[in-house]
């Protein structure tokens, strides 16, 4: 019924509606409605409020609104919040459902249930604002249409100020900066306008891990890190970018920190089956991700597919070519600065490889499985999909890896070349011109290494198809299925077995097929 919704058949559809579902099944299509619709479908936001509209049912509305206040207050609490933009993005879907399904509405919102200012404060504190100022902004957007809400109610303006604060904090974050000016934008309020509040002037945030600001405000309290680089030292290297500092001293605890930021734990849809997906991501327990791997600890993790030997011995050296600034030797001794990138990078990918090709090459895995499932259904060829599948999974892990391992990287590197480089010569400040010079002409070359390297290992693979055939119809559904010989089968489908090189990657939607012929 809800798939079929559209705003020409919405009339028939409320009554039908009405006629089906009764009042002691609301609380249920409730939460489906909120988990299964406004979570993951806001495109769809304005034709459901409209149908709920059409339906005019007080009690309906209530439990809708129970039910996303409810789900709201999951998110928020979720350790995940801040690593996972999976579940941020549901919470910032719920916000502007929320926000069109009370301010929207004309109805107020319970501050006994969410309060914005509270909210926002706390998440400041706690280094949440990565979650909490999207998820407020699509709560306030429908103020502009609100006849009770819009600028300048005091309640509004209020949270304005606030975030107008937050706005002019040093060091926050561009992408929060973003979501406060499109919202100011959308009410029509000119942020300069505002007078921001002092509420957060005595409050303390937490430090670590805190993803709202940039590394330079995080690390404030503690040694102070390296110093900038003057703009007018090098006048010839200008087009390089500044790139934040990393304190040596505290690199141990920086990297596993980084891996958190750019690399969450990997999700599994929760409608999924229990050997499905173990076989799917080869046993999520043996398989860390990188929020749990630190350099110490590369070599000594589980029982894993992959060992950095292994890794390292793919690494395409024949194609190395260290870009090496002309400008260096005016900074110090006639140093071979290819030889020092090559020890370093060497040495930090051996650090950092493992945990980022495991992981990149579990979830290409993963993705490709159900792309393959839904865009092979109907093909009956093995060779063809295996080779799509192989072809796939080798693009999406060498993307996937590329993206995850660039700031682990450039840690690593930072903290190899000062080692090495500071037994050569001395004057810190040269040193660091040196290091930064060397890391930002080469990170893209070290990040393209790794890369193909997860491509490579991604793609050995080997299918055993012999008496294998395709079952349309999707996993573990018993439904029927046609064998190689023509006759009709009632399919029971268990994960079949695969030869591998190097990673036990599952068997897409090859199943073996027992024959039950009725």
């Amino acid at each position: 019924m809800i798939n079929n919704i559209s705003i020409s058949n919405m009339e028939a559809k409320a009554k039908e509606f009405n006629e089906v579902i009764q009042e002691q099944y609301y609380p249920w299509f409730a939460q489906y409605m909120v988990m299964k619709r406004a979570s993951i479908e806001p495109n769809f936001h304005d034709l459901y409020m409209n149908f709920f509209d059409k339906v005019n049912s007080k009690s309906l509305n209530k439990e809708i609104l129970k039910a996303t206040y409810e789900n709201c207050k999951v998110l928020l609490r979720s350790d995940l919040i801040k690593s996972s933009s999976e579940e941020r993005s549901l919470l910032k879907n719920l916000g502007s459902w929320l926000g069109k399904f009370t301010i929207g509405r004309n109805q107020a919102l319970r501050a006994k249930k969410i309060d914005p200012k509270s909210l926002i404060v706390e998440a400041c504190e706690k280094g949440l604002m990565i979650a909490v100022i999207p998820f407020t902004s699509k709560i306030l957007e429908p103020c502009q249409s609100s006849i009770a809400n819009r600028p300048p109610n005091p309640w509004t303006m209020g949270i304005l100020s606030l975030l107008a604060e937050i706005y002019n904090l040093p060091n926050l974050k561009m992408n929060l900066k973003f979501d406060i000016e499109v919202l100011f934008k959308n009410l029509t309020v000119d942020i300069k306008d505002v007078k921001p509040t002092s509420l957060l002037k005595d409050h303390l945030r937490e430090v670590e891990g805190n993803l709202d600001f940039s590394n330079k405000d995080v690390t404030a309290s503690q040694t102070p890190v390296v110093a900038e680089v003057p703009s007018g030292t090098i006048p010839s290297l200008t087009h390089m970018e500044q790139q934040p500092e990393i304190n040596i001293t505290s690199r141990a605890m920086i990297l596993p920190n980084i891996l958190n930021q750019y690399a969450a734990p990997v999700r599994l849809p929760t409608n999924s089956t229990v050997e499905d997906d173990k076989v799917a991501l080869m046993m999520p327990e043996q398989v860390p991700s990188l929020t749990q791997v630190s350099p110490a600890q590369t070599q000594s993790t589980s029982p894993s597919p992959f060992s950095v030997n292994q890794l390292m011995v793919a690494i395409p050296r024949e194609e190395i070519r260290f870009k090496i600034n002309p400008k260096l030797g005016s900074l110090g001794p006639q140093l071979q600065y290819s030889k020092i990138m090559d020890l370093a990078l060497d040495k930090a990918n051996r650090e950092i490889i493992l945990p980022v090709i495991q992981r990149s090459v579990t979830i290409a895995s993963r993705t490709t499985k159900e792309l393959i499932l839904k865009d092979y259904a109907l093909e009956s060829d093995n060779n063809t999909i295996t080779r799509s599948a192989h072809l796939m999974v080798g693009t999406l892990a060498g993307s996937l890896a590329h993206v995850t391992c660039k700031e682990p990287l450039r840690v690593a590197l930072y903290s190899n070349l000062r080692n090495l480089i500071q037994n050569l010569m001395s004057g810190s400040e040269t040193i660091e011109q040196l290091i930064h010079t060397l890391i930002n002409d080469n990170l893209d070359l070290g990040c393209a290494i790794i890369e193909a390297v997860a491509t490579r290992q991604a793609r050995i693979i080997k299918f055993d198809v012999g008496n294998m055939v395709m079952v349309t119809g999707g996993r573990n559904t018993g439904r029927v299925g046609v064998s190689r010989t023509g006759r009709s089968t009632r399919a029971t489908l268990r994960p079949s077995t695969c030869c591998l090189e190097l990673f036990a990657m599952p068997s897409f939607l090859l199943f073996v097929v027992q024959e039950n012929i009725e």
